[in-house]
């Protein structure tokens, strides 16, 4: 491997720090059922609200619908810029829009499918959490739960430090949703705190006036689990939480029958003064209410990454690492169709799949750790398994220029699963070389330079520059699959967006890993 870049430096800061703690697109054939028959019991309206990070040096904003970053219900315009400006007009975003998506085949060999891009043909997210008997939800939960609930980390400790004076109580503190309503069938513990002595859940009942506070590790108490990871506490300096779920009417943008996912989600960043300063992260915590198990499962992280102008970017991944990352094709970044370039000096974003779900042994090495097998997930007794990491990268163009047809944007559930698994949208697979499509050699990775492992294709890198290939609108898709997701299985993925500007004038590499 080369030598640490900026970019991969700050990937190491960054991991050591969460560890420690008009789009459109032809209908395609496909080869599973998909159907959206599902009874539905309630009609929720489309989620609308909506937080800003930007306690550092980016301004990125969320939606409670599961979307990110782009005005949604505004200019329609990107909304992650970094670095930070004061005025929405003056931003330069590294990005444009991102979302997860969730895939799989029932026991009857149904696709089942929950994702969506930028709600042109509809939605397949709502809020609110599914009851725990029969993952059902009402238009009146999803309503009330169409918020997102933003904490800082200095508030809590201040109230915790304090004794739990009464007057460092902040009514963000008071508002957070600790508990489930167990007489909808919720789960009674909701957004993670603890009781006034720290123990995770307390007595059950959340009561921040007798010391109860939101779960931030602000005494250093929390221990890890059998993974090493800090499961269902808060993150961040600064942390936006909020729950939906993919039952809450029918699936619109994949026409797929419901799942049953109830989905705890958090976006947070960090003040501090190294490159986790320009991060933002994205921690979901992944519940299946249903009562039956999905096979050749697939979790993906889906990013239209526009780095400044958004017609002349390229995509990579760093395969070990679970890194995507979008780069300038060429030495200056213009201004663009209304949209503001980097000029000059050009940054890099990447998007770092720290975390997926567990997979029992399957005999692959999912989190190329060399084959070492740890603990894995709790359902009872212990099991064997593994933390899965980015097992595939894919990409697909949007619908501009030449690209090839089936290289486009995705507008059923077989398109969105066909993406998930490194299959472009007529079933073949991605090849290795040129642009992907249309080789001789299957990979599971695109763009991967000299970094994958599993590659048995070719001795030579491939990345787009040494490919040639025609900069574009590129959208990326890292997945941790194939795994089975079990009824009442609980899984977690955990993403840090690290962003790097090079020092050096017309050089579009010079903050990557190439």
């Amino acid at each position: 491997m080369k030598n640490l870049t900026i970019l991969k430096k700050g990937l190491v800061l960054a991991t050591t720090s969460i560890l420690t703690l008009t789009i459109s697109a032809r209908e395609k054939a496909g080869v599973f059922k998909a159907s959206n028959t599902q009874k539905v019991l309630t009609g929720c309206l489309a989620p609308k609200a909506a937080a800003e990070l930007s306690v550092n040096n980016v301004r990125a904003i969320v939606f409670s619908g599961s979307d990110m970053w782009w005005d949604l219900f505004g200019s329609g315009n990107a909304w992650y810029a970094v670095p930070k400006t004061s005025l929405k007009s003056d931003f330069v975003n590294s990005t444009f829009a991102g979302n997860v998506w969730f895939g799989g085949i029932d026991a009857a060999n149904n696709l089942k499918v929950a994702a969506q891009t930028y709600r042109q043909d509809g939605i397949d997210f709502w809020t609110g959490p599914l009851n725990t008997t029969d993952a059902s939800i009402d238009a009146v939960t999803c309503s009330k739960y169409d918020k997102i609930f933003k904490l800082y980390k200095a508030d809590v400790e201040d109230f915790y430090y304090s004794g739990f004076d009464g007057s460092k109580l902040t009514q963000e503190i008071k508002d957070w949703p600790g508990n489930g309503d167990i007489s909808l069938g919720h789960d009674p513990i909701l957004a993670p705190w603890a009781d006034a002595n720290g123990v995770p859940g307390g007595d059950g009942l959340y009561s921040p006036e007798s010391g109860d506070y939101p779960l931030y590790d602000v005494n250093n108490s929390l221990g890890k689990d059998l993974l090493g990871q800090c499961k269902a506490k808060v993150y961040g300096d600064e942390t936006l939480w909020w729950v939906y779920n993919d039952n809450g009417s029918v699936h619109q943008s994949t026409q797929s029958p419901a799942i049953g996912l109830e989905v705890r989600a958090q976006a947070f960043a960090f003040k501090t003064t190294d490159e986790i300063n320009n991060m933002t992260f994205y921690n979901y915590q992944i519940i299946n209410r249903s009562s039956g198990s999905l096979t050749e499962a697939y979790m993906t992280v889906w990013t239209d990454a526009d780095l400044g102008c958004y017609l002349d970017d390229y995509i990579g991944c760093e395969v070990k690492r679970g890194l995507g990352y979008v780069y300038n094709a060429d030495n200056i970044d213009e201004d663009c169709a209304g949209t503001k370039g980097y000029g000059d000096y050009m940054p890099a974003l990447g998007c770092d799949f720290f975390q997926g779900p567990i997979n029992v042994v399957n005999g692959i090495d999912d989190d190329h750790d060399n084959g070492l097998v740890i603990p894995g997930q709790i359902t009872g007794i212990d099991e064997p398994g593994e933390q899965m990491g980015m097992t595939n990268f894919m990409y697909f163009n949007n619908n501009v220029g030449n690209a090839p047809p089936k290289t486009l944007n995705p507008a059923t559930a077989t398109d969105y699963y066909n993406f998930m698994r490194c299959y472009w949208l007529d079933g073949s697979r991605l090849t290795y070389g040129g642009n992907g499509y249309s080789g001789n050699c299957p990979t599971n990775y695109a763009f991967p330079d000299d970094t994958d492992p599993t590659n048995v294709c070719s001795s030579a890198p491939w990345t787009e520059a040494i490919a040639g290939n025609v900069p574009t609108d590129r959208r990326f898709l890292q997945s941790a699959g194939p795994f089975t997701l079990d009824p009442g299985a609980v899984n977690y993925v955990t993403v840090g967006m690290p962003w790097a500007r090079s020092g050096i004038k017309n050089s579009n590499t010079a903050a990557i890993p190439l």
